[in-house]
């Protein structure tokens, strides 16, 4: 036994870039030409299968840019979980962190498309995804599989494994990155630990409805030039409460973030500013980021209608 426990700790540990503790969800997605009425059956016209979940969406998304990513997460243990296990195997993300759950069954989307504007109607059975737990956690650290580097997190898993995994990362020197999303109700579990979540965020980064929730500042109505500056006390307001590096995403607006001056030199977007605040030392500043319009960039969202 003591040889083995040695062994145990002398295994080489895989060095990740990054790990996501979030979600797996298959997305059931049915096209019609309308939405039902309540009670009515109707026919649709198309139905696929897809992967879902905004955790091992983003690990995905890490590992196609050449990361080597692990994903702290629960599945089923059927057939949605066992599918979803394999591709992520497939594409190269470390699953060693995945368990599978012997009580839940995985978790889904249910989608139903309405192709004539585009509209959806979206139904989330969370399933294993609540059962991931700070043990889970503690274990993918134990087994090496946690990056010593990057850690992304957002509100759709389990609340407390989620604080666990960012606190943990942030008294160890890891960059935490919070992607509040859903924004949580107030019956959320998430409601709650909204302190704690900001203040082990080195940086958080809600749309406006997420930004709202988060700081309790209700959403302006002004004109598409004045968004960025009407959305300065957002990112106030977040910085305030512990967050390092502050931003909101505006859509077709951009993007305006707080950061130190001293960095801003490693910005590279084509389009930059710097907004007028005078609630921040001299050391910080508000800049808004877009990106420039492409004319000929392909429209992803036709074949969906």
């Amino acid at each position: 036994m003591k040889i083995l426990t040695i062994c145990y700790f002398y295994l080489p540990t895989v060095t990740m870039d990054l790990t996501v503790v979030g979600s797996i969800n298959t997305d059931l997605i049915c096209y019609s030409g309308r939405f039902p009425l309540p009670g009515e059956t109707i026919e649709g016209t198309k139905f696929a299968v897809g992967y879902g979940g905004k955790g091992a969406n983003q690990c995905v998304a890490a590992r196609k840019l050449g990361a080597a990513v692990s994903l702290v997460s629960r599945v089923g243990d059927d057939a949605f979980g066992r599918n979803y296990l394999e591709y992520l195997n497939r594409i190269g993300v470390e699953t060693g962190t995945v368990p599978l759950s012997t009580t839940a069954a995985s978790g889904v989307a249910i989608i139903t498309v309405e192709q004539t504007f585009g509209n959806n109607h979206i139904i989330i059975v969370p399933g294993a995804n609540n059962e991931i737990s700070v043990e889970d956690v503690d274990e993918a650290v134990k087994k090496g599989l946690v990056s010593q580097k990057v850690m992304v997190c957002q509100f759709e898993a389990n609340a407390d494994a989620t604080l666990h995994a960012m606190e943990w990362a942030k008294a160890h020197d890891v960059l935490t990155i919070l992607d509040p999303a859903p924004a949580p109700s107030s019956h959320s579990a998430f409601a709650p630990l909204l302190p704690r979540f900001l203040a082990a965020s080195s940086i958080v980064c809600p749309n406006e409805t997420e930004a709202a929730v988060l700081t309790g500042i209700p959403r302006w109505e002004v004109q598409p030039d004045q968004i960025p500056e009407a959305s300065i006390p957002w990112l106030l307001d977040l910085w305030k409460r512990g967050v390092k590096y502050p931003l909101v995403t505006l859509g077709m607006s951009g993007v305006i973030a707080l950061l130190p001056r001293s960095e801003s030199t490693l910005i590279t977007a084509v389009d930059v500013r710097v907004l007028h605040c005078d609630q921040l030392p001299d050391d910080k500043a508000i800049f808004h980021l877009r990106a420039p319009v492409h004319a000929k960039a392909m429209d992803t969202t036709v074949g969906r209608r």
